[in-house]
């Protein structure tokens, strides 16, 4: 610690002595709701006199990024006017995010050198600071716009534990108990917070969800067109799986995710009244539709019997970092489920964030504690909640110890702090070591995603729908890009539909078509270029709109992707047959790949019998070809069963419900395609997204005996299965 600083320390000791032999009362900071305090973190008279700071650790929510769910999702069927056009792709963090969160970086940086922690253009030793993020694009991003702020000069890392795209582990907060004891203690908890019904718990949201609607213009919805003209209270369902988040279905589900594009559409929008689709809203009525965000956040994260376990990670890690020698800054960079579910495991004192729309966790938020020590080397800690304001969201001044961000203390139930508002350190770390030995884990650790849906591709009596993507997410990115194939995984999809084409110097690259022309900026056959050539040309999106830099993907750079993550149908596949399984044998993803196709069984078998380990395959069969069903038939009498047969039909006929009952009856699973209305007779992912049920549509397939649906609308298929149980 720096000479001035220590002198400092020594000449107010007297004064501080003084002070604490004087005081009988506890230290009171200013209201929460006081939205005139400017001061940071404001300390009593004399109080760095007596303390010196020795470490901080934060844990900190991602900055301003877009909706979580892009176009086609239930956001464009809940009103009829345009979204904002974001920067970034869905749940990506925005150019304002980014310029927001450098400015929260450069202010730590005053912050720390008044405080004496750090110096000007500190360059710190190995140890001396940690920044962490969850594997995700929004917080990867936060810490590293962050870092670059604080420390502009030191080249930061940030540390991800998992491959692009997927939740670690430490900031996943995913359900580890699988007890009926605790399930029982959760929904007892969250009744709790009602009247003791979970399945109204939207009911004090009643008035929150009556301005949602209006700005909405839900009554003029495409929605509306299916009688969904209010948004329901009473329909909440709570899914507790293990290794799953928490989860619901219903009226309050939908309600977040409308509300959460409106509150991002309040920061990112300049003006207010284009904001809210042309209404005037007063600063109530936006708080009060933050407020359906934050009710959803505590009755999913913040019960006690769900925080302290899906907390634990976290927990274990803070209390690390508060112990570990030499570190003088730790940054974690998570979610708001994550500072929610942290402090409800502490047990802290309820509290309303001041001069924020979101009460409990606002965009860009930092849970901060602070370490430090008195004369006699006894060390303390305060926690406070750090975020910028409203108008600092919106208007982007530059913060300074002047100007700072809000700050406010958060005080924990049942510990008392000193005069200086201060725990010791032992008596947080107590705290921490409750919570964390309150809900262990009690759930197996499963397999590989890859591996568990491998399992119930070789499950005949398995009731879970496996859910295939085809293309990727191409209504967001381009089709088959690992952008593409990144979001699919996000969003719980089990199996990425891929296509195949081979270079001129035998590269294969994904694409449907034969030519470059619909999807990249390139003109011709794939195979008149070279790989290398192909690199000139930049992938486009729905409607020809080319993104600068995406290129066309090799298999192998995505295979490297799915790997573990997601089983892989490469569609096109067979007649690559040996260079695709050479690829796959030597990356270790055999078995969590499939090929399809129509050729007969003695011809597929012969293939197959060329190698030791082969891909997984499963033939096609269009109901109503006379050649198809001829070659079905065979696959039929043959021994041992199929894994799976796809079939394709234009009208849900006798014959369609004869076939499948055929396959259904050899002991194989049945696939069938909602991509198009001509493969699955009409039953389609359109005509379910347009219905005012979707089980008027999908149930018939269902019906069927189905138990793999390749779909263009995986997010909204994966919502109705859960919805009917068939995602356990």
């Amino acid at each position: 610690m720096n000479t001035t600083f220590r002198l400092r320390l020594v000449l107010a000791l007297a004064a501080a002595a003084l002070l604490l032999s004087c005081s009988h009362r506890h230290y009171s900071p200013a209201p929460a709701g006081d939205a005139t305090a400017q001061t940071f973190m404001e300390r009593p008279e004399l109080f760095h006199g007596y303390y010196i700071l020795e470490e901080v650790v934060v844990l900190s929510r991602h900055n301003i990024r877009s909706p979580l769910s892009g176009k086609g999702s239930v956001l464009s069927r809940i009103t009829p006017h345009e979204w904002f056009e974001w920067t970034s792709a869905p749940g990506e963090l925005s150019r304002k995010g980014a310029i927001l969160e450098t400015q929260m970086g450069q202010f730590f940086r005053q912050w720390l050198i008044s405080e004496g922690l750090m110096e000007e253009n500190e360059r710190p030793t190995e140890g001396q600071v940690r920044f962490y993020a969850n594997s995700l694009q929004r917080t990867i991003a936060t810490a590293q716009y962050f870092s670059s702020g604080m420390l502009p000069i030191a080249n930061v890392t940030v540390e991800r534990h998992c491959p692009l795209g997927t939740m670690d582990p430490t900031f996943h907060p995913q359900i580890t108990r699988d007890d009926a004891g605790w399930r029982s203690r959760v929904i007892g908890q969250m009744g709790a917070m009602n009247d003791g019904r979970v399945e109204t718990i939207g009911a004090p949201m009643a008035r929150n969800f009556a301005v949602l609607e209006r700005v909405l213009d839900i009554k003029d919805s495409p929605a509306a067109r299916n009688d969904t003209t209010a948004i329901p209270l009473d329909d909440l369902a709570v899914q507790l799986v293990p290794f799953r988040e928490p989860t619901m279905t219903g009226g309050l589900k939908m309600a977040n995710s409308a509300a959460d594009a409106l509150v991002l559409q309040y920061y990112e929008e300049p003006d207010l009244q284009r904001a809210a689709f042309g209404h005037k809203l007063s600063r109530e009525e936006w708080e009060s539709i933050a407020a359906i965000k934050d009710w959803y956040g505590d009755v999913l994260f913040t019960t006690p019997a769900v925080a302290a376990n899906v907390a634990r990670p976290l927990l274990e890690t803070i209390l690390s970092e508060l112990n570990k020698d030499g570190r003088k800054f730790s940054f974690l960079c998570g979610h708001d489920s994550n500072i929610g579910s942290v402090l409800a495991a502490l047990g802290n004192e309820d509290y309303e964030a001041p001069q924020a729309i979101e009460r409990k966790t606002p965009i860009g938020s930092k849970l901060v504690f602070c370490k430090w020590s008195d004369r006699d080397g006894r060390l303390y800690v305060d926690i406070h909640l750090v975020y910028a304001s409203d108008t600092q969201l919106r208007e982007m001044p530059m913060l300074s110890l002047e100007a700072p961000p809000v700050s406010f203390q958060i005080f924990l139930k049942g510990l008392t702090p000193n005069a200086y508002g201060l725990y010791p350190l032992s008596d947080l770390e107590q705290r921490l070591q409750e919570a964390i030995a309150a809900e262990p884990p009690t759930a197996a650790v499963p397999a590989n995603k890859a591996e568990k849906v491998a399992a119930a591709l070789h499950d005949p009596a398995s009731k879970y729908v496996v859910v295939v993507s085809h293309r990727g997410d191409w209504r967001n990115y381009p089709e088959n890009s690992i952008p593409a194939i990144e979001s699919v995984i996000r969003m719980g999809v089990d199996v990425m539909e891929l296509d195949l084409k081979l270079t001129k110097d035998s590269v294969l690259v994904l694409s449907h078509d034969k030519t470059l022309d619909r999807t990249t900026t390139g003109k011709g056959p794939i195979s008149n270029y070279t790989y290398e050539e192909l690199m000139a040309f930049d992938l486009k999106r729905a409607h020809g709109i080319a993104i600068p830099g995406l290129k066309i993907p090799t298999l192998r750079q995505a295979l490297e992707v799915c790997k573990d993550r997601i089983v892989v149908n490469v569609d096109q596949g067979y007649e690559y047959y040996d260079r695709v399984l050479a690829l796959t044998e030597e990356l270790g993803v055999t078995d969590q790949i499939l090929i399809k196709g129509r050729r007969p069984v003695e011809e597929v078998r012969a293939k197959l019998s060329e190698h030791p380990h082969n891909m997984m395959y499963m033939p096609i069969a269009g109901v109503g070809s006379a050649k198809d069903m001829a070659v079905f038939d065979g696959y039929i009498q043959a021994k041992p069963a199929q894994l799976a047969y796809e079939i394709c039909f234009g009208t849900l006929d006798d014959a369609v419900r004869a076939t499948a009952k055929a396959v259904l009856d050899s002991g194989s699973k049945l696939w069938v395609n909602t991509i198009w209305a001509s493969l699955c007779g009409g039953y389609d992912d359109d005509a379910a997204y347009d219905a005012a049920d979707p089980d008027a549509i999908y149930g018939p397939i269902l019906d069927l005996g189905t138990s793999i649906i390749q779909t263009d609308r995986p997010e909204f298929l994966i919502r109705y299965l859960e919805g009917k149980g068939r995602r356990d």
